[in-house]
């Protein structure tokens, strides 16, 4: 059977719109969440995390990457519960080597 050109993607945006199904629960930050992780992930990098990401809801940090030891675990714990406006941290981190 012949295959339709129109049918075939052109780009990578049109594959992944074709396979993957949008996620119903996201959504854009707004002006107040975003300067909240602007200011998370500026506390990650003074810590010296660069294996840790971070994702804001309203003022729940959540956490998830890895760091060498506990000792760098704790300083980004600390610099998070510092900023103010973040009331609950969701820690995912794990301590070791990837």
């Amino acid at each position: 059977m012949p295959r339709n050109p129109d049918r075939n993607p052109k780009s990578y945006e049109e594959i992944a719109c074709r396979t993957v199904a949008p996620r119903e629960d996201f959504r854009a930050l707004d002006a107040d969440e975003r300067a909240l992780y602007d200011q998370v992930v500026d506390a990650i990098a003074a810590a010296g995390a660069a294996g840790v990401t971070a994702e804001v809801r309203r003022d729940l940090v959540t956490l998830r990457g890895w760091v060498a030891d506990d000792a760098l675990l704790r300083a980004v714990d600390d610099a998070i519960a510092r900023i103010p406006g973040v009331e609950t941290i969701h820690d995912q981190i794990v301590v070791g080597a990837v």
